[in-house]
């Protein structure tokens, strides 16, 4: 799976999560979690559900909001997991 894959696929699950609020089309890579509304316990949400579409695992450090702070920083995170495997 490409990068651009699990990004496509990422941001589907950011806007599952967070409902009408967003939409793929104004989702960007650098767009600060933060500011998207996506606290910790969304995070965790969505962890919840990249673990079960990737088949992957974080580890509990990982676990923090503020390693990831925005869609491109979760992306390399996601990607380099996949490829780990």
């Amino acid at each position: 799976m490409s990068q651009s894959e699990v990004e496509s696929k990422l941001k589907k699950l950011i806007i599952d999560t967070l409902g009408d609020e967003l939409s793929l089309d104004n989702l960007e890579p650098e767009d600060k979690f933060e500011e998207l509304g996506i606290n910790s316990v969304i995070f965790i949400k969505t962890v919840v559900m990249i673990e079960g579409t990737f088949d992957i695992e974080f580890e509990d450090d990982d676990l923090d909001v503020n390693n990831f702070v925005d869609l491109k920083s979760l992306t390399k995170h996601v990607y380099s997991k996949i490829n780990a495997i």
